[in-house]
């Protein structure tokens, strides 16, 4: 399975993702621990450039082993994963069915 740009930008924007601060103005800590952070960037420099002008093109070009897809699916499964999708995809039918569809596609490469 190869990831396309959008598909690696969501694995971006989960890596640089962050818990509210509660403060106004502050960063809050990040989302996600260090070894997920980790494969979360690992995952957005693999798969497809596409068409176009990228801002972050694919450090490898290539497609993603069973071993790869079950780390990214226990990634989108995690409670904070979950947590940070739906309030991102919230009102966005869009944004929710990149999100379902990469479910899909890595539930499927992590079988075969």
């Amino acid at each position: 399975m190869r990831l396309t740009h959008e598909e690696r930008q969501v694995f971006r924007m989960l890596a640089n993702a962050r818990r509210p601060s509660g403060r106004q103005g502050e960063m809050g800590p990040v989302l996600l621990n260090g070894r997920a952070r980790k494969l979360a960037f690992r995952l957005a420099e693999i798969g497809d450039n596409g068409a176009g002008p990228l801002t972050w093109p694919a450090q490898e070009v290539r497609d993603l082993t069973a071993k790869e897809c079950n780390a990214g699916l226990s990634l989108l499964e995690s409670r904070d994963a979950l947590r940070w999708s739906k309030k991102w995809s919230y009102g966005d039918p869009a944004a929710k069915f990149v999100i379902a569809d990469l479910t899909a596609r890595l539930e499927r490469g992590a079988r075969g």
